[in-house]
């Protein structure tokens, strides 16, 4: 790994490792932390299981074949197997604690979305009395995961259970195989962008993300392939020359708008999407301006449709605000959450993502790179950079302490675009580095997701 690349990475596993010694530290002194593997929420259970065959042998392929066949066969090939690969990963990481335990019964313990279907008779009634039962200790209060997240994905888990598609399994399933989306999504992005070989250089860092631990299975990972999908379909229908292109961009426009209505805090992937715009501002001129706003309309009819229904965005995101700091989120220290959320996040994207940003910031006119980078270096920069902002504005906001390593997952999907920006040697380091900590934290640490 080349010595710069090499400090940042190494400043990254520092960050980590301190982390890691002050939560145990914290837990020792009795501070009420509830994470109990710092800097992730976990328990530290070492282990093999049924997945771990898989696991050995798909990491060998990632460190071996991955960079190549992405770099050497054609894009639709790459994005298929691609796929496919992310797919196998994912489920073979949760496999390790066998179907039952690592995939199926994820989602229907006691905090989870689905416990709480059977509540609803109608979805109009759910809508417009759905703030009335987020705050704690009140009668009919809702659990905490749907409490704390808007009614769309409790909606969305209700409309599929009663197509025939409810349960643990069904709802993994559709987690897994959505949220591996994100994996060929992203790179879709920074293709469609002008940025082909970046787009190459990303997918086995997409594709083999640490992250997978937690899309297999958290509702988090649906998140992450709802907005890259979104963003992947809007840009590739804004910059499209095809007569149909009002087509992917509302398809695009309706998905995105649907992404604060999952996870309050995924408003903050707005400035991702802005980022996307303004770079093809740059390529296109002025030209895509009204293609933006059809798919500005589409995210303010999903708005729209919520609003009408009976729920107030604003109005929940400030119920739950209480009702954070109505749990554990009052005891948790901003102090080393603050810091600590960073270490959890650097261990879902992989260290060599520290390098990369590093790298993005040299990239940009005036501050290192060259007056009007090459898209091949601005793309990835200004995206790797615009997901960095939306990590650090959902660290201080104080509403992420602990847990980040799936919360965040949507965002780190586009943070990992920064390795696109590594030289062939630090890249190669970088994704063994991210797969040998994915094994062994994989094997090592027990999630509830």
């Amino acid at each position: 790994m080349i010595k710069s690349d090499g400090i940042a990475v190494g400043a990254a596993c520092f960050l980590i490792i301190a982390a890691a010694a002050v939560g145990a530290w914290l837990l020792a002194t009795g501070v009420r932390i509830e994470v109990y593997a710092p800097p992730l929420f976990g328990w530290l259970s070492p282990r093999l299981g049924p997945g771990t065959p898989a696991v050995i042998g798909l990491s060998v392929i990632a460190i071996v074949v991955a960079r190549r066949f992405a770099a050497e066969q054609s894009w639709r090939r790459v994005m298929i197997i691609g796929y496919l690969a992310a797919v196998a990963w994912t489920v073979s990481l949760a496999m390790i604690d066998g179907w039952s335990g690592g995939l199926g019964s994820r989602l229907t313990n006691g905090h989870e979305y689905l416990h709480e279907l059977g509540r609803i008779e109608s979805l109009g009634v759910f809508l417009a009395t759905f703030t009335d039962h987020i705050l704690d200790f009140q009668p009919g209060s809702w659990v905490t995961h749907v409490a704390g997240h808007p009614p769309g994905v409790t909606a969305l888990f209700w409309i599929l259970d009663r197509l025939g598609l409810g349960g643990g399994d069904c709802a993994a399933v559709i987690i897994v195989l959505s949220g591996c989306l994100a994996a060929v999504a992203i790179p879709t992005v920074v293709s469609s962008l002008g940025a082909p070989e970046a787009a190459r250089r990303i997918v086995p860092f997409t594709v083999f993300l640490p992250g997978a631990l937690w899309v297999g299975v958290s509702a988090d990972g649906l998140f992450a392939g709802v907005a890259a999908a979104g963003l992947a379909l809007i840009v590739a229908g804004v910059r499209s020359r095809w007569a149909g292109w009002p087509i992917p961009v509302i398809a695009g426009g309706l998905l995105l708008g649907l992404v604060p209505y999952l996870s309050y805090g995924l408003i903050l992937y707005g400035l991702v999407v802005a980022a996307a715009a303004g770079l093809t501002l740059r390529l296109d001129g002025r030209r895509v301006i009204g293609r933006w706003l059809v798919g500005t309309g589409a995210v303010a009819l999903v708005a729209v449709i919520f609003t009408v229904a009976g729920f107030a965005w604003w109005e929940g995101l400030s119920l739950v605000h209480t009702r954070y700091y109505q749990g554990v989120a009052a005891d948790r220290p901003y102090s080393y959450f603050v810091w600590a959320n960073l270490a959890a996040f650097l261990i879902m994207v992989g260290p060599i993502a520290a390098a990369g940003l590093v790298r993005a910031v040299r990239a940009l006119p005036g501050l290192g790179g060259p007056r009007w980078p090459a898209a091949e270096h601005l793309v990835p920069a200004v995206l790797a950079l615009a997901g960095l902002a939306t990590v650090l504005l959902a660290d201080l906001s104080g509403l992420s302490k602990a847990e980040t390593e799936r919360i965040w997952l949507p965002f780190g999907y586009v943070v990992i675009i920064a390795a696109a920006l590594l030289p062939t040697v630090s890249a190669r380091a970088g994704l063994t580095l991210s797969v040998v900590l994915t094994v062994v934290a994989a094997h090592l640490i027990w999630t509830p997701w």
